[in-house]
């Protein structure tokens, strides 16, 4: 997630592209052949997307779809959105409970009504704070729940510009909200 999350907006200090090398060698070190995977076709992206194109504010792309980068963002947002959940419902997810995922790139949250509309509903949210230093430059989330049980949530995190996750957490399987999709894990 740390090098997803730095490719946008691009690295622009001499710092900033000394820490992206560093976490992309690391990411690829730790997960051989990621690299490779996240290459993608940038005419061929341009043609699919149209005049959509013309929203984006980079037209660097790349492809986050692939088994390896699909693990480590399944794997990330799994424990986020335990954490979550447990932030707002002071409850821990039982034994079988439920995670759906769904990941929205950065050109979702650009030209996808769907995203924006499903992003929009959490409001501007809450970053990580210590002290005088927050980041919400590089991290913000937002949840709701449900009150009377404490028994379901649903939170987005955003990731810079880079791509956002958005999660529903609930403790059995069948309260799990109709129209809800994305990919569901088993805790």
């Amino acid at each position: 997630m740390a090098v997803l999350s730095r490719f946008y907006p691009d690295p622009a200090t001499d710092r900033e592209r000394k820490d992206f090398k560093k976490l992309a060698l690391a990411a690829e070190r730790h997960n051989p052949g990621l690299a490779d995977e996240m290459r993608s076709d940038q005419l061929a992206n341009l043609r699919r997307l149209g005049n959509a194109a013309l929203k984006l504010p980079t037209w660097n792309f790349l492809q986050v779809d692939g088994p390896i980068c699909t693990q480590a963002v399944n794997l990330f947002g799994a424990k986020l959105a335990l954490a979550l959940h447990y932030e707002v419902t002071k409850r821990i997810v039982p034994s079988r409970g439920v995670i759906v995922l769904k990941r929205f790139s950065n050109v979702d949250a650009f030209i996808d009504e769907r995203a924006i509309d499903s992003l929009q509903i959490f409001g501007a949210g809450k970053t990580l704070q210590m002290g005088k230093f927050e980041v919400s430059n590089q991290f913000r989330y937002s949840s709701v729940y449900e009150t009377e049980t404490n028994s379901m949530s649903a939170h987005v995190a955003v990731f810079r510009e880079a791509m956002a996750l958005m999660m529903v957490v609930c403790h059995k399987t069948e309260d799990v909200p109709d129209g809800v999709s994305g990919h569901l894990i088993i805790v």
